[in-house]
């Protein structure tokens, strides 16, 4: 079955995104990229509510930068006993035989995934412990590569036997070419914060709805 997933920053005002991601039969992911210190505590709190109105026959899940697990430990512990999703990003420079994930982590239930933005990443598709891909392509916000996402699966779908999710670029027509190469399904990311759920103030919203690809700017860290 094709799957649209639709990601949704965790420490905003509220969690409508992922819960009527929910509702519609959809898996809801939380991005913790740019949640800081200071939003944990909110976070924290946010996941506990939808946690809380949702089936536990629900799948959802968190994104985190390898670097921050330790950071975000209590908040991906929360999702430990239910049917939860852990997307591990941000490998950059990380040679394989570098890579370990925690043992609070790999002795969990969590269905670990990874997000690869570089071609240099491709060791992470018969890693032993990621049992999917979000293959996130240049046109995506946040931490991303110099590749699109067209570019990026068309190399890296048929090097795995692994569920592989495409992000970046996704509309109608872009949807079908996914999964024509082969790809299990979709992210739905940024744009979404435009929709009549996100718990952005209206103004903002507006503004995103005025975006386009040349608005965007990629810059270097």
């Amino acid at each position: 079955m094709f799957k649209v997933i639709t990601y949704s920053p965790l420490h905003l005002k509220n969690t409508a995104l992922a819960i009527e991601t929910v509702k519609a039969g959809s898996l809801a992911l939380f991005d913790l990229e740019f949640c800081e210190n200071s939003k944990i505590e909110k976070a924290t709190e946010n996941l506990k509510k939808t946690l809380s109105l949702i089936s536990k026959s629900n799948t959802i899940g968190i994104k985190t930068p390898l670097n921050k697990l330790s950071t975000y430990k209590s908040i991906i512990n929360l999702l430990v006993g239910h049917k939860s999703i852990l997307v591990v990003s941000d490998f950059e420079d990380l040679e394989k035989q570098q890579f370990q994930l925690p043992h609070w982590i790999t002795n969990s239930d969590l269905e670990i995934w990874a997000e690869v933005n570089s071609k240099s990443q491709e060791w992470l598709l018969n890693d032993n412990y990621i049992q999917s891909i979000i293959i996130k392509g240049n046109e995506s916000g946040g931490n991303i590569g110099n590749e699109s996402s067209f570019v990026l699966s068309s190399y890296l779908i048929k090097k795995t036997k692994k569920h592989v999710y495409i992000q970046g670029g996704i509309g109608f027509h872009s949807s079908a070419a996914c999964f024509a190469a082969g790809a299990k399904g979709v992210v739905l990311d940024d744009h979404l914060l435009a929709m009549n759920h996100s718990p952005l103030p209206i103004h903002w919203k507006n503004i995103i709805k005025q975006l386009a690809i040349e608005s965007t700017t990629t810059n270097s860290h």
